[in-house]
Order: C-alpha cells, then sequence, then structure tokens
C-alpha cells in the first residue's frame, strides 16, 4: 500500500516510518503538518494514496479537519484513515466516528498495535476495491439482488473449474487458448462488479502474452495462486454480504 503519514512531531513521525518499514512491502509519503497531507493527497503526479494515518493535533490544519476536507473531496471521500489520538483527545472520536474514521492509534504507540491496524485497513481495502456494491450493480444490470447473486456464484464455479484446467496447460497453444478465456473472464469480472478478479486476470493475460520459458512459467503459476485467492475472497464476501442481508 501507499500509506501517508501526517505528523508534526519528527520523531513520532520517524518513529511511525520505522515501524512501518519492517513490513517491507508499502511506500510511504510524509506530512509535517494538515495542509502538506491535502496538497500531497491531491496531487495526482504522487500517485494514488491507499491509507492515511493523522495525527489529531497538527498546526495548519489539524486531524479532524484534515478529514472534513478528505470527505468533501469527489476524488477522496472513501480513503482509509487511521486517526492517532492522546487520551485527553477522546472527547474528539464522536465527531471522528461520524467522518467514517474506523481504526484509532493511541499514544504512546506500540509497534504490533500499529502494524495490525494497517493490515486490518489494508484488509478493509482489499475487500472493498474486490467487489462492488451490489445494489450500485443490480440497478446497472437491471437485476434483482437474487438473480445477480446466483449469476456471480455461477460465474465464480466457472472461474473454479476454468483455474484447475489452466493449471494443467504446459504449451504455447495451451496458453494462447488461455489468453482469450481470460480476455472473456475479464470483461464479465468488471460487469458484475468484480474489479479484483478483473486486475489478477489482467496480469495473467499480460504474462500469457510473453515467451513461454521458464521464468513466464513460473510468474504465471504465481498469477494462478493470486487469482485463487481473490475467487475465495469474492467468495467470503458474498457470503458475508448475504449473512448481513438476511
Amino acid at each position: 500500500m501507499r500509506i501517508l503519514i501526517a505528523e508534526d512531531d519528527k520523531i513520532s513521525r520517524d518513529l511511525m516510518r520505522l515501524f512501518i518499514e519492517t513490513e517491507h512491502r508499502h511506500t510511504i509519503l510524509e506530512a509535517s503538518d494538515g495542509e502538506e497531507a491535502l496538497r500531497i493527497l491531491r496531487d495526482t503526479a504522487s500517485g494514488r494514496i491507499d491509507l492515511c494515518i493523522l495525527d489529531v493535533m497538527m498546526p495548519k490544519l489539524d486531524g479532524l479537519s484534515l478529514v472534513e476536507k478528505i470527505r468533501q473531496d469527489e476524488n477522496l471521500k472513501s480513503m482509509r484513515v487511521i486517526l492517532c489520538t492522546a487520551l485527553s483527545d477522546r472527547s474528539k472520536v464522536q465527531r471522528a466516528v461520524q467522518l467514517g474514521v474506523l481504526h484509532y492509534i493511541v499514544k504512546p504507540y506500540v509497534r504490533n498495535l500499529i502494524l495490525e491496524k494497517i493490515r486490518l485497513a489494508e484488509s478493509e481495502l482489499a475487500a472493498q476495491e474486490s467487489l462492488e456494491d451490489s445494489s450500485i450493480v443490480c440497478e446497472r444490470l437491471g437485476l434483482d439482488s437474487g438473480a445477480y447473486n446466483k449469476l456471480l456464484r455461477t460465474f465464480l464455479d466457472e472461474l473454479r473449474n476454468w483455474l484447475a484446467f489452466a493449471r494443467t496447460c504446459d504449451s504455447v497453444r495451451d496458453c494462447n487458448q488461455l489468453a482469450i478465456s481470460v480476455n472473456g473472464f475479464r470483461g464479465t469480472a468488471l460487469t458484475l462488479g468484480t474489479a479484483g478478479l478483473a486486475r489478477v486476470l489482467s496480469d495473467i493475460e499480460a504474462l500469457l502474452a510473453q515467451p513461454l520459458d521458464e521464468k513466464t512459467r513460473a510468474a504465471v503459476d504465481l498469477g494462478f495462486n493470486a487469482f485463487e485467492n481473490e475467487v475465495k475472497m469474492v467468495l467470503d464476501l458474498i457470503k458475508n454480504r448475504s449473512k448481513a442481508e438476511a
């Protein structure tokens, strides 16, 4: 993930960065006040930010005011936020909840708790990007939720059967056939609101277009593993959504 740390105290900011860097898989951007953080968030040249870790007390623009501006911005309003608070800031938590802040880090910092919050936000982001809101998809397709869920489950069953077959393929001709299937599946995944599946399928399609050598085969196998995990995630999301709707 690309994570923005907004904290005016340099030592606290450095400490947070060091904690996150132990994971060896995140890109970290830093801001020393709320206004600088907002500029980074709005700067398309710096790339999409996936998660903001904001201190409540910052000069120029405090953490809560920054969250308000984030929620008012069409391009930023769904941003995941972790708020850093001291015990004395607890009176501000209610306002933060109203602004959609679900996660907090209470000072003094504890490394494992911080990493746990980040992993939780990461899993929520993955879930959010894997499966579009069913009401939006149903409206777009002109289907009721029952018909849509049945169609989606049928599609996922088809994908699992295809994956079992794809793992047995081992020739240039087989890969060409798989690439054709992947292209069709990717379009269906987008239509049914499963953007996460579409992204993984797009990666696999790009790999299948490369010369079939040992390196490519290994990369395709990793792509298949990622695809299998994404299918499982979507199935779990469907189950959880069905329980919530029941």
